[in-house]
């Protein structure tokens, strides 16, 4: 299988007020293609593009040297061109999948005393996936036996037992979620230490 890489990042990172304020930053960007590739039948396979950014900051805070504040967030979408396709499938059973996530925190923390500390934190992750057949084939496409790969996916044993036609369905799955939590500590002396 020939694969190849390319990819570019850069991060940087310092303080913004001294013994107060720091930050961190970084980005990336990658590309990969899976390319020359058959399947078992011998019929050329598109390209596997596989490509995206990601992009990450993350500072923290020292509001007093009792109270501390740290936030950050990173974004990662991604894209593949001809993605679920081996040497099992024909060219037109592959799909487009967008998917990517984003998280983000913000968290505060307070030693009460030397002995106590409340730490509160919030946490949001939202995630997109989408996989989008190449080929459309309309909703319920009418039945002909003679085309039979206009009607669905099916396995060809012509073909070696090629899984031919086209995806059948798009599939998508997002979600989000957002969550607090609060935690308190209290440390208790069991007894005399040495």
């Amino acid at each position: 299988l020939l694969t190849s890489d390319a990819g570019a990042a850069i991060g940087i990172g310092g303080p913004v007020l001294r013994d107060r304020m720091f930050f961190y930053g970084s980005a990336r960007y990658f590309r990969r293609t899976k390319w020359d590739r058959r399947n078992k039948a011998g019929t050329p396979l598109p390209d596997e593009i596989r490509a995206g950014p990601e992009f990450y900051g993350k500072t923290n805070v020292t509001l007093s040297p009792n109270h501390h504040l740290t936030a950050s967030y990173r974004h990662r979408p991604g894209h593949v061109e001809n993605a679920a396709l081996t040497s099992d499938f024909a060219p037109g059973v592959a799909v487009q999948t967008d998917n990517g996530s984003r998280v983000a925190t913000a968290e505060w923390t307070s030693f009460v005393t030397w002995r106590s500390s409340l730490d509160v934190k919030y946490l949001h992750y939202t995630e997109h996936n989408e996989d989008v057949p190449v080929r459309d084939l309309g909703y319920l496409p009418p039945f002909d036996a003679s085309r039979l790969a206009d009607m669905g996916q099916y396995t060809d044993p012509t073909q070696a037992n090629l899984i031919v036609g086209a995806n059948q369905q798009t599939n998508i799955q997002n979600y989000r979620r957002s969550e607090v939590r609060g935690t308190y500590t209290q440390l208790f002396e069991a007894g005399r230490t040495s």
